[in-house]
Parts: structure tokens; C-alpha cells; sequence
């Protein structure tokens, strides 16, 4: 009865330590599938964003034309992160550029279109990856 006892002891303490280790490795990290480079969208002084990226798609807001709004896949982030800035002008260069671009826009937000901030565009161009 003794060896049965301590033989029952042993297995449920064995199979205790066996759900312990179980369940410590399926609780998984995902910190390595951030990504390793510097951010994508990074303030280089506290006046201007820089965003580095692709143009999604680009539209005309408000009824006189004065805005545009740009939706961004910006590099280094997952595929489903898009980022939307809405700029206080028309901006007639977004038709032009071909992706990957340079966005840098003041960072503080003068006007509002329906409270919503907008930026003033300061560069737009090519982004030629080194």
C-alpha cells in the first residue's frame, strides 16, 4: 500500500511538472517579429514628420478642393498598418510621384477640415532606396 501510494505521488507530480512545461512554451514572443530597423515614421526635430513608404491612394476633401488626404503603407511595419495624414492644400505632386516616397510635413496642425488637423506639406518626393 506504501509503494502504491508513493508510486502515485511520483506520477502525479511528474505529470504536473510535464503541464508545467508545456505550458510555458506554448505562451509564445512575439517581440521578434518587430521589426529591427529604425521607425519608419520618426520626427527629425519636433517641427516636421518624416514618412517613408507608399502612397495607397490620395483624395480631394472639402468642397472648395483645399485639402487632400494621403493614405501611407509606410516601410518597416506590418502589411495591414496604413497611415492617413490630411494635408491643408491641393497637392498636385501626389499624382506625380511613383512609389516609394519621402513625405515631410510639419508636425503641428494650424487648421482643422471637420476636427480633423491638418499638416502643411513641406517636401514630397522620390525615395530612392539605398
Amino acid at each position: 500500500m506504501l509503494k502504491r501510494s508513493a508510486a502515485g505521488f511520483i506520477i502525479v507530480i511528474a505529470l504536473l511538472l510535464f503541464v508545467a512545461v508545456v505550458v510555458q512554451f506554448s505562451h509564445g514572443s512575439v517581440a521578434s517579429l518587430r521589426p529591427t530597423q529604425p521607425s519608419p515614421i520618426f520626427e527629425s526635430n519636433p517641427q516636421s514628420v518624416v514618412i517613408r513608404g507608399s502612397i495607397i491612394k490620395a483624395s480631394i476633401v472639402g468642397d472648395t478642393d483645399e485639402y487632400t488626404e494621403v493614405w501611407f503603407q509606410p516601410y518597416h511595419t506590418a502589411l495591414l498598418y496604413e497611415k492617413a495624414v490630411l494635408f491643408c492644400s491641393y497637392l498636385r505632386e501626389v499624382n506625380d510621384l511613383t512609389n516609394p516616397v519621402i513625405f515631410r510635413y510639419e508636425a503641428i496642425a494650424h487648421r482643422m477640415y471637420q476636427g480633423v488637423g491638418c499638416h502643411d506639406l513641406r517636401k514630397a518626393e522620390h525615395w530612392r532606396k539605398q
